[in-house]
């Protein structure tokens, strides 16, 4: 029954894209949107960095996104393989995406994340997909602010403040949590590891389809305020 659900949705959404011609064609991106990213990224709050990214315009949503793309093939040790699929995502990228309620933009969240995850996934470990799509900070910036919502979370508990949409229910990636270990192997350095623990986003009264910038790309709606794994 669910499919039966989502038809008429994949056949405007296919109706559409097929219509739609109107591709950005990026070669080269503007020093002005590198500065837009850059602003944004120093946002420490999530919250504020959130309204923040939702006052840009789709197209600056999208070289936002292709940016930090770009970012995380000059900031790894990459295969060509794998530099060659982050690029192949760039290209399925369109501005139309990051127009929250749309039927491209909820067409996009049921079909082209879910192909784009799974292409991600034959070549990179699931943190990697998760740093690459739902996070704007490098891996050691994400760590370290997980580490310090930690240390803050009984603070907040007992203050009794009023939790914040956060997450996208139903998102197996919005709540990540990444982990580190050592490996210690004979005649080896020891070396660290790292994994990806995803917890289940909790639906929030205070929260619904209106306050976006959650999920892949930001492009979901925010109505979780609680994730299971923090």
């Amino acid at each position: 029954m669910r499919l039966f659900k989502f038809i008429p949705l994949l056949i405007t959404f296919i109706c559409l894209s097929c219509s739609d011609n109107t591709d950005l064609e990026i070669t080269e991106i503007p020093k002005t949107h590198k500065e837009i990213f850059q602003n944004i990224k120093t946002i420490k709050k999530r919250t504020d960095r959130r309204n923040a990214f939702n006052t840009l315009t789709s197209n600056e949503k999208l070289f936002f996104w292709q940016i930090r793309l770009d970012n995380f093939i000059n900031n790894n040790n990459l295969s060509q393989k794998q530099i060659e699929t982050i690029k192949n995502v760039k290209k399925m990228l369109k501005p139309k995406y990051f127009e929250y309620g749309t039927v491209q933009n909820k067409g996009f969240s049921v079909i082209i994340l879910k192909d784009i995850i799974n292409l991600l996934e034959k070549h990179f470990s699931q943190t990697d997909v998760y740093l690459m799509l739902f996070e704007i900070d490098e891996k050691e910036e994400v760590i370290k602010r997980q580490e310090n919502l930690q240390k803050t979370k009984n603070i907040k508990t007992k203050s009794g403040n009023l939790k914040e949409c956060i997450c996208n229910v139903g998102s197996r990636y919005t709540c990540g949590r990444i982990n580190t270990s050592v490996s210690i192997q004979a005649k080896a350095s020891p070396s660290v590891e790292f994994s990806t623990e995803f917890g289940k986003c909790t639906e929030g009264n205070s929260c619904g389809e209106s306050s976006w910038g959650c999920g892949g790309f930001f492009t979901q709606s925010c109505n979780g305020s609680s994730c299971s794994n923090f």
